[in-house]
């Protein structure tokens, strides 16, 4: 079920569940005081709003504040369901509701549940410190109970610490493995508490990207088949992936290369 109505609805709008809708901002940039976010929509049925405009208020006391999104057909056009852009907050934290509507009447056509964002401030070094790796390979994990998982990256590689910061590439050559490994190793060792403050770390990278529900279906060690466990880390992953829409960027950067090529 996609959507429902309420007893406040009298025109029996469409009203989406705000489960369905992931809105993540980032750091704050400083320097204009602006606020990158990332609306993922992949839950909801955008096909249904082809020659509709969507756009995002959020309100707090009396700070209001409209996003324009543009066309639904534009975002699907773009091979991802996922928004990205910069917003000034101002200091709030609103609370928002997506709308869709027709591009000649602003009457709503539907709209979501109010929704809180959430602060998407947990960045792969964050996760995942990184040490020094020797030897003939670039990347390898460490995973220790007490400390946590560690990245290792091999100094040989010139300026490799710059490429996995700054580099889609990289990130996304490396980074969906390294996690999945790091999942796999906090099944291994889930006692059913937060024995180490990374694996709070981690629980709130899984409450992001795949929802707290998603924690709590985490299967037992000694309980569950080897299956079961790589299923439970792939759906992680394959959300991770997702939003950060590797795929879709990379396949910009490559038409954008072959273009300058040409």
């Amino acid at each position: 079920m996609t959507f429902r109505t309420t007893l406040t609805n009298p025109q029996n709008i469409r009203v989406f569940e705000k489960k369905l809708i992931k809105l993540h901002f980032g750091k704050l940039n400083e320097l204009d005081a602006t606020t990158e976010y990332r609306l993922n929509l992949q839950k909801l049925p955008l096909n249904d709003f082809k020659n509709h405009e969507m756009g995002l208020t959020g309100v707090q006391g009396d700070f209001r504040i409209n996003i324009e999104l543009g066309s639904v057909a534009d975002l699907l056009e773009s091979g991802t369901k996922i928004k990205r852009g910069q917003v000034q907050l101002q200091g709030y934290n609103p609370r928002f509701f997506l709308f869709f509507h027709t591009k000649k009447s602003k009457k709503y056509s539907a709209i979501s549940e109010t929704f809180k964002a959430k602060k998407d401030d947990t960045n792969y070094e964050v996760l995942l410190p990184t040490d020094v790796l020797r030897g003939e390979a670039i990347w390898d994990i460490e995973l220790n109970h007490d400390i946590g998982p560690m990245l290792k990256l091999n100094p040989e590689v010139i300026d490799v610490r710059n490429l996995m910061r700054n580099s889609i590439t990289w990130q996304s050559l490396i980074l969906p493995m390294a996690i999945k490994q790091v999942l796999l190793f906090y099944i291994k060792v889930w006692s059913g508490s937060f024995e180490q403050k990374w694996q709070k770390r981690w629980a709130e990278f899984i409450d992001i990207y795949a929802g707290s529900d998603h924690l709590e279906r985490m299967p037992d060690e000694n309980n569950s088949s080897e299956d079961e466990r790589e299923r439970w880390a792939s759906e992680i992953v394959e959300a991770f992936c997702e939003e950060k829409s590797y795929k879709h960027l990379i396949n910009e950067a490559m038409n954008s290369g072959e273009a300058e090529d040409e």
